[in-house]
């Protein structure tokens, strides 16, 4: 019996903290720019020029369903996308490549895979949104 409450409860829950479902309050499209912000009547966004080229980088667990839901939520356009995550799924995003990086352990990997983002950002001129979930940490590292 008390499986059968607590089943339903789980998965509206887990289904709440999907990044598709709480990012796109988050996210919005306004004119000519991205605001990124709390939702409206809650703070100040802070408005992102989509006159400069925009990168979209996400590292961790929820990293690629983090830079969909901002794609979907804005319609952010992009011209460099990258993600670092221990698993990338089966839908692929245009234009945003995703590096299968290790966790929870940090290894040779997660070495590359920060080094693809530096290599990224370097030749970047423009804004970034930065998407960093659980497992980021290992899943990309650079030793001195």
């Amino acid at each position: 019996m008390l499986k059968l409450k607590v089943l339903p409860f789980t998965k509206e829950l887990l289904s709440s903290l999907s990044p598709e479902r709480w990012l796109p309050p988050f996210i919005r499209a306004r004119g000519k720019q991205i605001e990124v912000g709390p939702p409206a009547g809650v703070g100040e966004g802070r408005g992102i020029s989509l006159r400069k080229p925009l990168a979209l980088i996400g590292i961790g667990k929820s990293a690629p369903s983090m830079v969909r839901a901002a794609i979907s939520a804005a319609g952010v356009p992009f011209t460099s996308g990258l993600i670092a995550s221990p698993e990338c799924p089966g839908e692929r995003v245009e234009g945003v490549e995703c590096l299968k990086a290790p966790h929870p352990i940090p290894g040779k990997r997660s070495i590359e895979c920060c080094q693809r983002i530096i290599d990224l950002l370097s030749d970047h001129e423009g804004d970034v949104l930065f998407f960093i979930s659980g497992g980021g940490s290992a899943s990309v590292e650079l030793t001195p």
